[in-house]
């Protein structure tokens, strides 16, 4: 199995639009699976974890998570955390403490380390199976730093985050970098993502796609696909 590898930083930014050609009987034995992190490896953020976080900024819930939302893109493409967290402060209308700004930081993070323990398996199995796996995720410096150390994630070959790359999907410059960096026809690679703005992007880039509604569906396509 091939070494593993972190994904650049170094973007070249094409103004080609034109999508590669795809294959949809590209042999399983070539295909490699881009893996989208949030929501697909990794579990929603608990009720737990978002009531505490609630509880730690002292104000309501609603405009607690519009504001986080909001204002998530640039801390996804390397905003400094203080600065989004203060961005987040000031947005929902309060200003917190330096204790306060760590609490939620550090509650946030830990959030999104639940990995679902049958989405590991299925890694497990994949890595078994000798499949090039790849990560392409929306995601933070501070919380691609972690996932780097991720255990259940030391079978994939290379990881993508967009806090190191300073964009994020559906930007269609995300997909150019990864298949450069990769050096593998789009017919050779499955992406999947559970979103569908990123689905459609990658599908416009001529990338093979799964939108992931379940680990039920994404296995059954898996094996449909020869790959399980």
């Amino acid at each position: 199995m091939p070494s593993r590898r972190v994904g650049t930083g170094t973007l070249c930014r094409s103004t080609g639009e034109r999508p590669m050609s795809v294959d949809q009987d590209a042999p399983a034995a070539s295909t490699t699976i881009i893996f989208d992190y949030g929501e697909v490896l990794s579990r929603p953020q608990s009720s737990t974890t978002k009531r505490h976080m609630e509880d730690i900024s002292g104000v309501g819930a609603a405009d607690f998570w519009a504001a986080y939302w909001s204002l998530r893109r640039p801390y996804d493409e390397g905003q400094p955390a203080t600065e989004y967290w203060r961005a987040v402060a000031a947005e929902v209308g309060t200003e917190w403490t330096p204790a306060q700004l760590q609490s939620l930081w550090a509650a946030d993070l830990g959030g999104w380390l639940d990995l679902d323990p049958r989405g590991v398996e299925l890694l497990d199995t994949l890595t078994a199976r000798e499949t090039p796996l790849v990560l392409l995720s929306n995601a933070p410096r501070d919380l691609a730093a972690a996932l780097r150390h991720s255990p259940a994630l030391s079978g994939f070959h290379t990881l993508f985050f967009s806090g190191e790359l300073g964009l994020a999907k559906p930007d269609p410059l995300i997909y150019d970098h990864v298949m450069r960096e990769l050096a593998i026809p789009a017919e050779h690679a499955l992406f999947v993502d559970d979103r569908e703005e990123n689905i459609l992007a990658a599908d416009r880039r001529g990338i093979r796609t799964h939108h992931f509604t379940g680990l039920d569906a994404l296995t059954q396509d898996l094996a449909t696909r020869g790959l399980l």
